[in-house]
């Protein structure tokens, strides 16, 4: 599910019922994210919660202690409210905050996109939506796999 390495003693995310079910034991058997559905049909803030917001791909702090990917790398950067990551790449080359930030910045996007008043239909809007888009979702991109193409 995630370019991270797997930790010992777990198994890869495979989208079986075994792997779910470990995935709710390791959150203490609550979690917001629907595990008796297969992740097919989570919505996005499900697969939030089961990525940077989720103890099973915590790590540890400098002191040892276990945090989440949102605690040690996305909450460090303040982002001021409807503001975006600059850059998704991790300064230090570190996959796990690359990962975190990456995710963090299709959050942010989402929620720029479903907080905004009620959308009309316009071709100036259309055009604002694909600008927003294509902005924001830059730094997610690599060279080798562009996520937009270049119609607008």
């Amino acid at each position: 599910m995630a370019p991270l390495d797997i930790l010992p003693g777990y198994q890869p995310w495979d989208d079986s019922i075994v792997a779910r079910n470990s995935f709710l034991g390791t959150e203490g058997g609550k979690t917001k994210v629907p595990t008796h559905l297969s992740y097919d049909e989570w919505d996005c803030t499900a697969l939030f919660q089961a990525t940077i917001y989720a103890r099973s791909f915590a790590l540890p702090d400098s002191k040892g202690h276990h945090r989440t990917l949102g605690d040690l790398y996305v909450k460090p950067h303040k982002l001021p409210h409807g503001t975006f990551h600059a850059s998704v790449v991790s300064s230090g080359g570190n996959t796990a905050e690359t990962f975190a930030l990456a995710i963090d910045q299709l959050r942010l996007l989402r929620n720029s996109l479903a907080t905004r008043p009620a959308l009309r239909s316009t071709k100036q809007h259309l055009t604002n939506t694909c600008s927003t888009l294509k902005t924001h979702l830059k730094p997610l991109e690599s060279r080798q796999t562009p996520l937009m193409p270049s119609v607008v």
